[in-house]
């Protein structure tokens, strides 16, 4: 799906999804590091939460990574 920029609500929801085409074996688990693209949602997210906008993440199963940091 393409991305949106459009904010139409009182509350942001962001979803990430991973790659499904990547994904192989029986328990379907992949590891790749996400940690810029998680930095770059972070500073996207950031000007919402200074306004006191509630964000709702959902992470996908296909989402996967080797660590997460904050």
């Amino acid at each position: 799906m393409p991305q949106s920029d459009v904010v139409t609500s009182d509350f942001l929801y962001v979803r990430l999804e991973g790659d499904r085409s990547k994904v192989k074996g029986t328990l379907g688990l992949i590891e790749a590091d996400k940690t810029e693209r998680l930095k770059m949602w972070s500073e996207k997210i950031k000007p919402f939460l200074s306004r006191n906008m509630e964000v709702y993440g959902y992470f996908g199963k296909y989402f996967q990574a080797t660590h997460l940091q904050t």
